[in-house]
């Protein structure tokens, strides 16, 4: 588990370069990564930018008519989440977009982040593709999908 967190260090280092140091953001995750990924991404951002705040998502996995779905049982939103400009989303690996878009349409519904990061060490080299097909062009051309990090394609 402490790979794990220097992991999600190492990428929150790495982002903070990339950031407005002004801007408030939200760092969303399921419940599986909050404990070590996402608390090192949020360690290593905490020191750079104004304000982080975190969401926290609890998914079910159901496959309904061969189609993938993540419905949200329980969530977390930090108080300021919903005041944040930016939306980081941080996921330990990402075979298909079900759960994150499942996760991003929930925090539309009270965040207006002008950018939607995605980092994950591991991915599906499709995800891009297959996650902005899910959303209207105006959401998808403000997702910035990190793969400059040492991201490792699955």
């Amino acid at each position: 588990m402490e790979s794990l967190f220097k992991i999600g260090q190492r990428m929150g280092d790495d982002l903070s370069k990339k950031l407005d140091s002004s801007k408030a953001y939200c760092v969303a995750s399921t419940a599986e990564d909050a404990d070590f990924l996402t608390k090192g991404v949020i360690d290593g951002l905490k020191s750079t930018v104004k304000s982080v705040y975190l969401a926290c998502f609890w998914n079910d996995r159901l496959s309904v008519n061969g189609n993938s779905v993540a419905p949200i049982y329980n969530k977390y939103l930090e108080e300021g989440c919903e005041n944040s400009e930016s939306l980081i989303v941080v996921s330990s690996e990402i075979a298909d977009p079900c759960v994150v878009k499942t996760n991003i349409t929930a925090l539309l519904e009270s965040i207006e982040p002008a950018e939607i990061i995605i980092l994950a060490p591991f991915m599906n080299k499709d995800f891009k593709d297959n996650l902005e097909k899910e959303f209207p062009l105006k959401v998808s051309a403000i997702f910035d999908i990190l793969n400059d990090a040492g991201v490792l394609y699955i």
